[in-house]
């Protein structure tokens, strides 16, 4: 009896240690697991938005990663994202396109992925002592309707201070994608070839055009027609003047030779307001517009108003020397400028009463 109880004491103490090291050896499994799959101190899930989208709408999922403070987690990869369609039962076929594109159609494109900033919802959610949180935004877009499924993805962390990596993995996440028609037995639209514009209208549309111009040219040829019938502007006499045309050019001469234009370098301006001031006083003197006339139509006016020889000699030497500093850049020494200056002086001078017997 006593020896009964002995063995039966024995094989109690080495079912308890066998007990025991089952259970640290399952320990260590699970806590090698946890490592692995990021279910201890990295953890990562995949948040889609609730709801049904519209072929080619896109769709905003969140791979939200949570991991210990310090830890680096490798961005993504776009190829992880393998399209998985889960519909009527059928992993990886569409619904009514078993004959289209086979098991392997895509039924989404993954078009951008970065990284998303914290949201206020994110904020109030706090994390575990020490831990930390990193997200992208996975901008996908749908162009089957159905169950799409987005796989599970496996993320990596780098933990600071070491060279250990951790993977984390996601469960795969599912949205609904509706089509853009009515119903399943409406056709989607043809697509239509280019607008053809028949003959007969090419042939009407020219002969709009040919008529539209014709009727420009007709309304040119009558305006120049009416302006060719005004009766003639006739030119208008010098105003009368209170004093002689004579003083007034001199008073004028004698400003512009106190404005120190010479001495400034501006011989150019000089010559052109002397003759100015000279065409203004022989058009007054003479009766003719003077005003804005080029030299050849101001000794022509001399001609028909009978001027003295004389007087036509003078002014188209004085003109000729104006003309040659003002169009041909010609730059005249003192000497010369000063016998210009004395041209228009001698010919406001055949203005004075007392000169007007001698020069005729």
């Amino acid at each position: 009896m006593i020896d009964r109880l002995r063995v039966s004491a024995k094989g109690i103490v080495a079912l308890a240690l066998a007990a025991i090291a089952a259970n640290a050896a399952i320990a260590a499994q699970e806590t090698t697991a946890a490592a692995a799959t990021g279910k201890g101190n990295v953890t990562a899930r995949l948040l889609a938005p609730a709801g049904e989208f519209t072929v080619g709408d896109p769709v905003n999922v969140i791979l939200e990663v949570i991991h210990p403070a310090g830890a680096i987690v490798d961005t993504p990869d776009s190829a992880a994202f393998q399209n998985k369609p889960a519909s009527q039962g059928k992993p990886g076929v569409l619904p009514d396109r078993e004959d289209e594109g086979g098991p392997d159609e895509a039924s989404f494109s993954v078009e951008e992925i970065a990284p998303a900033p914290q949201t206020q919802e994110d904020s109030g959610n706090a994390l575990p002592t020490g831990a930390a949180r990193t997200a992208w935004r996975i901008v996908i877009r749908p162009f089957a309707p159905g169950s799409i499924s987005i796989p599970a993805v496996t993320v990596a962390a780098r933990l600071q201070g070491s060279d250990d990596v951790v993977n984390a993995t996601t469960e795969a996440v599912t949205i609904e994608v509706k089509s853009v028609l009515q119903s399943p037995q409406e056709s989607p639209a043809d697509i239509k070839g280019p607008w053809t514009i028949p003959a007969n209208i090419m042939r009407l549309l020219i002969i709009g055009l040919l008529v539209l111009a014709a009727a420009v040219i007709a309304l040119i040829l009558f305006r120049r027609w009416r302006a060719k019938r005004r009766p003639a502007v006739a030119v208008a006499a010098a105003p009368a003047v209170i004093e002689p045309a004579w003083i007034r050019a001199m008073r004028e001469l004698e400003a512009l030779l106190g404005s120190r234009m010479i001495e400034q370098g501006q011989i150019k301006e000089f010559h052109v307001a002397l003759a100015e001031i000279t065409k203004r006083f022989l058009g007054e003197h003479h009766a003719f517009d003077a005003l804005d006339r080029t030299s050849e139509e101001v000794l022509l006016d001399l001609h028909r108003r009978t001027a003295s020889g004389s007087v036509i000699e003078r002014t188209d030497r004085f003109l000729t020397h104006c003309d040659l500093v003002k169009f041909a850049k010609h730059a005249p020494s003192r000497t010369e400028i000063d016998e210009t200056v004395g041209q228009a002086r001698a010919l406001i001078e055949t203005g004075r009463p007392s000169a007007q017997g001698a020069a005729a």
